[in-house]
């Protein structure tokens, strides 16, 4: 299969008007974007551009995507991973259903690339698209699972394990095995606060558990590649756990307090100087946080 064929851009460029959902999403909003490729190892690199982190592995079976970002950047896309890999994008894994991770998936599946995901992630997908969108055809994923799957590709087992209730209620992480190298998607913002979509099943404990799973599992050597932010580690990892810990600890102490005292002090103080500045502000991670246990605490009674 190439994927040059005259019909298959004619659909992909309208996908690309029309696909993605999300406040920027404008051609205009996109033209200064670079994509940049960032190796991890000959067969595994990291593209950053807008939106969520790529994940790419080339070889002789074809290319691995995880995650594609925006619609608007499908083409930049296209021609990052074939100035590093000569074949074909073959398959594309969605780490979960917002749009800076899944904005491209219409492009590349009428490319001819099949698209794999957790099955709330199609879920939530097909709530999105209309079933009168040209684009719904290409854009969802045609094969799904609930656990774990495996891809034996390029000489790589590709493992993708749900994580529930983290991030969303559709996570996934995709290991590569042997380049002892992680994806974790958004359950984890290196160096931000991570936005927790509380009404598309996120949760602040089902995140915070993630973390405790993945840390069970890697090594000090291990790369992570976060869903936002540089290339990650062990260490650092860590670090974002105790952040986590701390703050939603500081939180359960304020709602069995049943303080209202809007002058109550930052729950995230001494996290800030890190943390904050990201898409998800100090104030904003805090209401978060505090909504997520309050919604877990109503659940219990």
């Amino acid at each position: 299969m190439r994927q040059r064929y005259c019909l298959e851009f004619f659909l992909a460029s309208i996908l690309i008007l029309g696909l993605n959902h999300s406040a920027d999403a404008s051609e205009d909003g996109f033209k200064d974007v670079v994509i940049e490729k960032i190796r991890i190892t000959n067969e595994l690199y990291m593209l950053q551009g807008r939106g969520g982190n790529i994940a790419l592995l080339g070889g002789p079976d074809g290319v691995v995507m995880v995650d594609d970002q925006f619609a608007a950047l499908s083409e930049r896309l296209l021609e990052a991973s074939r100035s590093i890999f000569k074949e074909d994008i073959r398959f594309v894994i969605n780490t979960h259903h917002h749009g800076d991770h899944t904005g491209g998936n219409g492009f590349l599946g009428a490319m001819g690339s099949t698209i794999l995901s957790h099955v709330n992630v199609r879920g939530h997908l097909l709530e999105r698209l209309k079933s009168s969108d040209i684009s719904r055809r290409f854009s969802l994923p045609i094969l799904t699972f609930e656990d774990t799957i495996s891809l034996h590709v390029n000489k790589t087992t590709i493992r993708i394990k749900h994580l529930a209730s983290a991030h969303t209620d559709g996570d996934a992480i995709v290991w590569f095995q042997p380049h002892d190298a992680v994806h974790l998607g958004d359950i984890y913002f290196n160096g931000k606060y991570p936005y927790i979509d509380v009404d598309a099943g996120g949760e602040v404990e089902g995140l915070i558990a993630a973390i405790k799973l993945i840390l069970s599992q890697i090594g000090a050597s291990t790369t992570i590649i976060p869903g936002h932010g540089a290339l990650s580690n062990r260490d650092e990892l860590q670090e974002y756990l105790y952040m986590l810990e701390t703050i939603r600890n500081r939180a359960l102490i304020h709602i069995s307090s049943k303080s209202k005292d809007p002058s109550e002090p930052s729950l995230t103080r001494d996290f800030d100087a890190k943390w904050d500045g990201g898409f998800i502000s100090s104030k904003r991670f805090q209401e978060i946080v505090l909504r997520s246990l309050r919604n877990g605490h109503d659940k219990m009674f």
